[in-house]
């Protein structure tokens, strides 16, 4: 840039051409050019605006910076062509919504805004808009697990106990549902009666497809599945089904999500047989005696154990020889074996007996069929006879679906 001179004409005019008032002007436009720019390349030194009363109008295509007075100090905005201000600074510091450490930056339907640092232990939960802090309750995470899918097939708590004979009362706890697209959390435990039609809450949970099927009741000597169900709005239950999707009591409850989480058989009177569960470890209180006595035979057959109908189980059973036919041996193997002849020597032998007139028996893990089936061979012949007799049973509940 180059200076003024006052005093003399930028060209052949005389000085005298130049009054003093425009002398004057042209003096304090230099000024106010040397106040803002450097007089070397013209660039601005700093960019400064004087308050104005109120916020400016901004027509479309154009924001506006400008200053107003806020609290006897003067602060910087920002306005755009939709009218949005946004201050930018706050008693002279850039202006933040956050204010202390730990605080999150988010925005609500209009602005970005403050989200306070939640207290200890609190998790972050959306409610698929906004974001909130939530206190989990203790033991399980009731309050914010629902909204962060468990793994596929999780299943905690949720066990079940035998009440009465017709009373089953399922644990609080939570699991992934059948189609692995949400998550059911039962909040408290539960008592439901295969001897009713299902209710919500506490009561009947037998759906009724099945309850008039049974004539009013559950069926006699009849696998029935437990199921958590969910209405997909956080309302849950308990009930039973013979079907393994809870098809039918989906359909009477009006709800959209199922898991089985475990299984119980009638006996001729219509009652629920005894059991007690650790985990997915399912113990018959009395062992049901599935195959009192059955002649040895050299062909393979079928024995039908009390396990439950419809689930590949690990089923715990004792089985006994009797007779006097030394050095016999029967092999106890599961369905998706395949089938051969009784051998020790090359391990397909479950019962043996040394010596003649003794017996011999054994407690074995088998895996069943969906038929509730195992199935047994000997090596021998005989009028002689095998029992089993089903101890209890795991059951993955869907864990490895």
């Amino acid at each position: 840039m180059v200076d003024f001179d006052p005093t003399t004409p930028g060209n052949s005019d005389l000085i005298s051409n130049y009054p003093a008032n425009e002398r004057a002007e042209r003096q304090k436009l230099e000024d106010w050019v040397n106040f803002d720019h450097f007089e070397a390349d013209g660039k601005h030194r700093a960019a400064r605006f004087k308050e104005l009363a109120g916020d400016p109008t901004v027509i479309a295509n154009e924001i506006a910076l400008y200053s107003k007075l806020v609290g006897g100090q003067s602060e910087l905005f920002i306005k755009d062509e939709n009218a949005l201000v946004f201050q930018m600074t706050n008693a002279g510091e850039f202006q933040t919504p956050l204010t202390a450490r730990g605080d999150l930056l988010t925005r609500n339907a209009t602005v970005l805004t403050r989200l306070a640092r939640g207290t200890a232990n609190q998790v972050l939960r959306s409610d698929g808009t906004d974001l909130a802090w939530v206190t989990p309750t203790p033991g399980f995470d009731f309050g914010s697990l629902p909204l962060i899918p468990l793994p596929r097939g999780h299943i905690s708590g949720l066990g079940m106990t035998w009440t009465d004979a017709n009373t089953i009362t399922s644990a609080r706890g939570m699991c992934r549902n059948n189609g692995d697209n949400d998550n059911i959390v039962l909040l408290a435990s539960l008592a439901k009666d295969i001897d009713a039609t299902w209710v919500a809450g506490a009561g009947g949970g037998l759906n009724a497809t099945d309850f008039a099927s049974g004539g009013s009741d559950a069926e006699a000597d009849t696998w029935y599945h437990v199921f958590v169900i969910d209405n997909g709005a956080g309302v849950e239950d308990v009930g039973f089904d013979k079907l393994l999707n809870a098809g039918n009591l989906l359909a009477d409850a009006s709800y959209t999500n199922a898991r089985r989480i475990g299984s119980v058989l009638t006996d001729a009177s219509r009652d629920i047989l005894e059991f007690t569960q650790v985990g997915d470890h399912f113990l018959w209180v009395v062992p049901v005696n599935d195959l009192p006595a059955e002649a040895l035979v050299t062909a393979s057959r079928t024995a039908t154990l009390s396990t439950p109908l419809g689930v590949k189980c690990w089923a715990q059973i004792h089985a006994v020889h009797d007779g006097n036919i030394s050095e016999k041996e029967t092999w106890i193997h599961s369905p998706d074996q395949t089938d051969a002849a009784a051998n020790e020597d090359i391990g397909r032998g479950t019962v043996l007996t040394g010596q003649a007139g003794g017996s011999g028996s054994a407690n074995v893990d088998v895996r069943t069929g969906t038929a509730s089936n195992v199935r047994y061979v000997s090596s021998v012949a005989s009028a002689q006879t095998l029992g089993i007799s089903t101890q209890g049973w795991f059951d993955r509940r869907g864990q490895d679906d």
